[in-house]
């Protein structure tokens, strides 16, 4: 592991546990909005059928919203720097598979997301 990553974990880890995910539901209007408005803006470049790759999931934004976006035929698979939001993550949304990774080096083979 490298320092920048070290760094990048450390203060990842200082976020709040299950923020993303509780102000899809619990935040203020504008963090609702933007929370569930970003997904919306991507829905269309997501695939209806195979794995998605969700770099940077927190606690687990995407998965949370899944039925929302009618992504129920889509598997998720997200990483994230933080072990403190993925572990939370698994714990509300147990069908999905986290692995504590870097976007900047991923622990998979090439071509296995749609």
């Amino acid at each position: 592991m490298t320092k920048e990553f070290e760094l990048a974990r450390d203060l990842h880890n200082k976020i709040p546990e299950g923020y993303q995910r509780e102000t899809l539901f619990k935040g203020n209007n504008v963090q609702k909005f933007w929370n569930i408005h970003k997904f919306i803006k991507i829905k269309p470049f997501l695939p209806k059928t195979g794995v998605i790759l969700d770099i940077g999931c927190g606690s687990g934004s995407l998965g949370t919203l899944r039925k929302k976006l009618d992504l129920t035929h889509v598997q998720i698979c997200g990483i994230d720097l933080s072990l403190k939001q993925l572990i939370y993550a698994k714990k509300h949304q147990p069908e999905i598979f986290f692995v504590e990774a870097s976007g900047h080096q991923l622990p998979f083979k090439d071509n296995i997301f749609d």
